[in-house]
């Protein structure tokens, strides 16, 4: 934090402002922050119950679900904390109000909530791609992390976020990235396991619908070849 506004003033120089590689890029990797990983994490997710590809599904269930959960802490902190984004005050890295977050956009800016997903979902990925791919572990870990720092810095560059903004977006964001995965290894048969990995996705014409099926107990009278005429005969008649 003492650091903050020296770092933004080098973000602020005209060279880098000026440069139309730099400006494309920040807006790229705040993209990324924000929908992009939300929503690619969820397209996994379906990708992966489309094509049976379980580690894919739970690839993608458990990086929303680590979304989900910084996210939601990352806006509770902003809320309470109050602190002025540098665009709004860029003289005073130290304009903390109490509550002012929940009141104002524009002092909402500790912790930065893009490095959090971005973490966030760096960290499932690069966690999960150890343990099932550690042959690919090598240059997933470090494209994943890169991404999330490039997201960072691309929030600093757009003088949304000071510095340690980001920083303790990303702690937060790598943390709920490592609970969400012990968890889930935990704890495997979890209720949202269970209904989300265990649904199948079906394509239908213009979307897709999602089905899930149940064990149920047939009556004790009928023989095997009879059960299922009479259960049409039924169903039809309702």
């Amino acid at each position: 934090m003492p650091a903050d506004r020296g770092i933004t003033e080098e973000f602020r120089d005209p060279w880098p402002q000026h440069n139309a590689l730099l400006r494309g890029a920040a807006n790229d990797f705040n993209f990324v922050g924000s929908p992009g990983v939300l929503v690619a994490s969820v397209g996994l997710y379906g990708v992966g119950r489309l094509s049976h590809q379980r580690r894919w599904a739970m690839l993608g269930l458990y990086s929303t679900e680590a979304i989900a959960i910084s996210g939601a802490a990352t806006g509770l902190i902003k809320g309470v904390v109050g602190r002025a984004r540098p665009y709004v005050n860029g003289d005073d890295a130290d304009a903390f109000a109490l509550g002012r977050g929940f009141r104002n956009g524009g002092d909402t800016s500790f912790p930065s909530g893009h490095a959090t997903a971005a973490f966030a979902a760096a960290t499932v990925v690069a966690t999960e791609g150890q343990r099932w791919w550690p042959h690919a572990a090598r240059f997933v870990t470090p494209v994943a992390y890169g991404t999330a720092t490039l997201v960072a810095l691309a929030r600093l560059y757009s003088d949304k976020h000071w510095a340690s903004d980001v920083v303790m977006g990303a702690g937060i964001g790598t943390l709920s990235g490592l609970a969400v995965v012990h968890f889930n290894e935990a704890h495997p048969n979890n209720p949202i396991n269970r209904w989300l990995l265990g649904a199948s996705v079906v394509p239908m014409y213009r979307g897709a619908m999602l089905m899930w099926t149940f064990r149920t107990r047939l009556p004790s009278d009928l023989s095997p070849t009879a059960r299922v005429p009479r259960l049409v005969r039924d169903a039809a008649r309702w």
